[in-house]
């Protein structure tokens, strides 16, 4: 199969529509017979790609000045500098993909040439002139392949020996986190981890097989999610529970499984989407018997129940997720500034509606995988600031680390 042309789709799909690499992996099956092996090898082709995107585009913008950054051209010769320099495939065969895929597109420009040039370049490895390393927010972006703009934001509210510690930390392998109610005939590839609040917490290397996870009921976490569940003080008696499930059917099950022994409580999730349906499965793995599964968007929900009525909502917020680049490497190539601030007004209409549905000395809690303030705590105030019917009780922000690669933001916010 030739891989540079759906590499190249994909990356385009990603870079241009911001989508993450699975939503732009489902919309090529749509289109095209793609085998198990060949997706595998697309996906691996394009993580690779997305992991080196800043010196690949500095590279390659070195060798072929003639095309524009956003052109056809210039993405389909990054893809082909990215094979050459990290792929196991023959030169010859990357050669005739690029020309494929050249006169397929008709492309402009002398695709012979430019291969050449490519593969030229390749002889010896990638080097930085000395000239860029004057400019040290512009060299740590090629070093460790984040932005520019995102250096010197993170700088300015964390200095520079941190935020250097921070991005260099996220190129480590992650470890895969989990949780459970007990802790009999766990795997032995399962190593114990400090307690987070209620939850047991486990660690391991390597990602278990969905059935094992689901014999053994454990639930796949993280050290953020726990400790946002651990914060609130719920009633004991029937309390009730709204949380935003977005796309993800996993994170509300440390709150359900935590409590599932109270008297008749209600956890109420909205998720909708591809998470519905396994959010339905895992109900039923854990034998959840207090937690409803909504399908309907969030905006939705006032048709349902009625505001006033819940004694902890959680909202999860949609940021950008500069809390987990390091597990989703399509984030960071199409981040811009203006991202940032479409996310805070996002982020503040969504705690806004959220929290509509919380009862007089009930909580709010805002979790999201924000670092810098814009995205955190700018938001928080701006909340307050206009609702003076609820405080802050607590908030904190986690940083990735070399095995934690999830960081985020944590606030607990009461009602009068």
């Amino acid at each position: 199969m030739n891989i540079s042309f759906p590499v190249f789709t994909r990356i385009n799909e990603v870079l241009f529509k911001k989508k993450n690499l699975s939503a732009a992996l489902i919309k090529a099956k749509e289109n095209t017979l793609i085998s198990p092996r060949d997706e595998q090898e697309i996906k691996k082709e394009a993580y690779v790609f997305l992991r080196h995107f800043f010196s690949l585009r500095f590279e390659c913008s070195d060798l072929l000045s003639q095309y524009d950054y956003e052109s056809d051209e210039f993405i389909l010769s990054m893809v082909a500098l990215s094979q050459l320099r990290y792929s196991s495939m023959r030169k010859e065969e990357i050669s005739a993909e690029y020309q494929d895929v050249f006169c397929r597109l008709k492309l402009s420009g002398d695709s012979q040439k430019n291969r050449k040039v490519l593969i030229d370049s390749t002889i010896h490895p990638f080097h930085i002139p000395e000239e860029v390393k004057s400019s040290p927010y512009y060299y740590n972006s090629l070093v460790l392949e984040r932005p520019e703009f995102l250096f010197r934001r993170f700088d300015a509210e964390f200095g520079a020996s941190r935020t250097l510690a921070m991005f260099s930390s996220r190129r480590k392998k992650p470890l895969f986190y989990y949780s459970a109610r007990g802790e009999n005939s766990l795997p032995s590839s399962l190593k114990k981890e400090k307690d987070v609040g209620p939850y047991p917490l486990f660690s391991s290397s390597s990602p278990l097989h969905q059935d094992v996870a689901a014999e053994k009921k454990l639930y796949p976490c993280s050290p953020l999610q726990l400790t946002a569940y651990s914060l609130p003080e719920l009633p004991q008696v029937s309390p009730k529970v709204l949380r935003n499930g977005r796309n993800d059917s996993f994170s509300f099950l440390p709150l359900a499984i935590s409590r599932k022994d109270d008297y008749q409580p209600t956890r109420i999730v909205d998720c909708y989407g591809h998470a519905f349906a396994s959010a339905k499965k895992n109900v039923e793995v854990f034998d959840l018997q207090n937690v409803t599964i909504l399908n309907c968007e969030s905006k939705l929900l006032k048709t349902y129940y009625p505001y006033d009525s819940f004694d902890l909502s959680v909202e999860i917020g949609k940021d950008v997720g500069l809390g987990c680049v390091g597990m989703k490497p399509w984030l960071l190539p199409s981040l811009t500034p203006d991202d940032l601030k479409d996310s805070q007004k996002r982020q503040l209409l969504s705690l806004r509606e959220r929290a509509e549905f919380v009862k007089s000395k009930g909580c709010l809690l805002f979790v999201n995988h924000g670092l810098l303030k814009e995205e955190t705590s700018d938001i928080v105030k701006q909340f307050v600031g206009r609702n003076g019917r609820f405080e802050l009780v607590k908030e904190t922000i986690s940083i990735p680390d070399g095995s934690n690669q999830e960081g985020g933001y944590i606030a607990l916010l009461s009602k009068k």
